[in-house]
């Protein structure tokens, strides 16, 4: 009788065992799962948030366009555009903050340089969506197109 209490409590230890391996791998799979689910629907581009607002000049105010990107990245604002900046490209692109170089990019327009307000015109596009761009075209210091392009579909904003 011993014996086949032994041979049980080896059994039963056995069982134990493949129980746990399995839960251990039913866990990993799970965790796999959901961190696939969490990429996919990041992928798919279902929802855009825009947002528009007039800076009126950067120049002179080297906290503005921090303070525009932080408050972009804290509300999920994906394509933000800004008016009245009163910079061309080249100017714009030595004010954009070291911190937010990775996280998103602006395209500029020129700027009117007879007139000293009120011209001069930027994109932000977050990362995912500036993974879609295929050019731009500066038309005036008012008017600024960023294509992108989805599955053979251009999209002008």
């Amino acid at each position: 009788m011993s014996n086949i209490r032994v041979q049980n409590n080896n059994n039963n230890n056995n069982n134990k065992v493949s129980l746990e391996n399995i839960d251990s791998f039913l866990l990993s799979q799970h965790i796999r799962y959901e961190e696939q689910q969490q990429i996919d629907l990041d992928v798919l581009y279902l929802t855009l948030h825009i947002g528009t607002h007039n800076i009126n000049g950067l120049a002179g105010d080297n906290t503005k366009l921090y303070r525009i990107l932080n408050w972009v990245q804290e509300n999920q604002v994906d394509i933000m555009a800004l008016n009245e900046t009163n910079l061309d490209h080249r100017n714009g692109f030595f004010k954009m903050p070291d911190s937010f170089k990775e996280q998103f990019h602006i395209y500029w327009s020129s700027k009117q340089h007879d007139k000293n307000k009120g011209s001069g015109v930027a994109l932000i596009c977050s990362r995912k969506w500036n993974k879609h761009y295929q050019g731009h075209k500066i038309h005036s210091p008012y008017l600024l197109s960023v294509y992108l392009l989805f599955r053979n579909v251009m999209f002008c904003i």
